[in-house]
């Protein structure tokens, strides 16, 4: 879906990079302060001017039992 919404808005990228990056669980990008929150995707998009990184969770902390 998202490479449909990316051709489709073609236009919107001309100038970007985007990138969605597979984290690996328990050992990729991880946040401890967060309960050791490894969140399942990256999306970092680049621009000339900026750059912006989403951490994507789909299940989100909520869903996480804490054992």
């Amino acid at each position: 879906m998202l490479i449909d919404y990316a051709e489709a808005k073609r236009d919107v990228f001309d100038d970007k990079s985007l990138f969605l990056l597979r984290n690996k669980s328990k050992v990729g990008m991880g946040f401890f302060e967060a309960g050791n929150f490894y969140p399942d995707f990256i999306l970092w998009i680049d621009t000339p001017k900026s750059q912006y990184v989403t951490f994507i969770d789909p299940k989100g902390l909520l869903m996480i039992l804490k054992v």
